[in-house]
């Protein structure tokens, strides 16, 4: 009879604890991608993106635009929120080399989107390549062509204070 008892305690403490489980990740906020996405980088259409972005290997900064969604609104809402896109962190990959990650801040209010639509905007030349990234591969003897990859990690705050990140990749060439 004592083993029936607990065994049952037992379930109903597993079957609590699955209920909770479900309740604490099921009715959270959604993934960051799913407030604010980066839809791609190109050169002032946010319509049309780039995959690759082209340059010269000298001591000029090249740039791009980068567009991005506020999808805040969440399913039984009629507004969602607003978000601030602060900072920016860029990790650089290339085959036989490892250029320095660089940082930058960067202001770009996003308004909150209503009655289920989304908000756009775009931060305008935003320096994937510096000066000083371009000078490091010239001192580190990579000839031209070059080809990196950047992975930029955007940072960003809600209105409400919520902390969120999202990704956006692009492949560079520098001739």
């Amino acid at each position: 009879m004592i083993s029936w008892v607990k065994g049952r305690r037992s379930a109903r403490f597993a079957a609590a604890l699955l209920v909770l489980t479900v309740v604490v990740t099921g009715c959270g906020r959604p993934p960051d991608e799913a407030w604010l996405r980066c839809t791609g980088f190109g050169a002032g259409d946010a319509a049309t993106s780039v995959a690759v972005l082209e340059g010269k290997l000298d001591g000029t900064t090249l740039t791009s635009d980068v567009n991005f969604e506020n999808r805040s609104l969440i399913a039984g809402q009629t507004e969602g929120t607003g978000i601030l896109v602060y900072r920016a962190r860029i990790d650089y990959r290339m085959a036989g080399y490892s250029p320095p990650a660089a940082e930058y801040d960067v202001t770009l209010y996003l308004p909150p989107p209503a009655k289920g639509g989304t908000t756009t905007g775009t931060l305008t030349a935003f320096p994937l390549a510096s000066a000083s990234l371009k000078q490091w591969l010239i001192n580190a003897g990579a000839g031209a062509p070059v080809a990196i990859t950047a992975r930029v990690t955007f940072f960003a705050e809600t209105d409400e204070g919520g902390k969120i990140e999202t990704l956006g990749g692009i492949g560079i060439v520098l001739r």
